[in-house]
């Protein structure tokens, strides 16, 4: 993820909202179509802000520990940071690989 688009922080701040959805709810609750979702929080689940889990037939993307937030979070700068540890990570096996 190269940048936070209005979708992504739609859909982080739906699942800080409910905690843990499945793709339909998200999709149901923000509007957006059900593939661009499902893209977008497996990316997140590549991340530690959300895991994904089978219950039953469905899987549920869970955000952090599941815990519902009902305080506003800068979502944004939150996807900033992690970007910015993303690049830091990238860097350093690239410097791992001239050993």
């Amino acid at each position: 993820m190269n940048s936070a688009d209005a979708n992504t922080l739609q859909i982080v701040n739906y699942m800080l909202l409910t905690g843990q959805s499945t793709v339909e709810q998200v999709a149901a609750s923000t509007g957006i179509s059900d593939r661009r979702v499902y893209d977008i929080l497996n990316t997140l689940s590549s991340t530690p802000l959300v895991t994904k889990r089978k219950i039953g037939a469905k899987t549920v993307f869970v955000f952090g520990n599941g815990t519902k937030y009902t305080e506003n979070v800068d979502v944004s700068e939150i996807l900033l940071l992690i970007e910015g540890e993303q690049r830091m990570c990238v860097q350093l096996i690239q410097q791992l690989g001239t050993l």
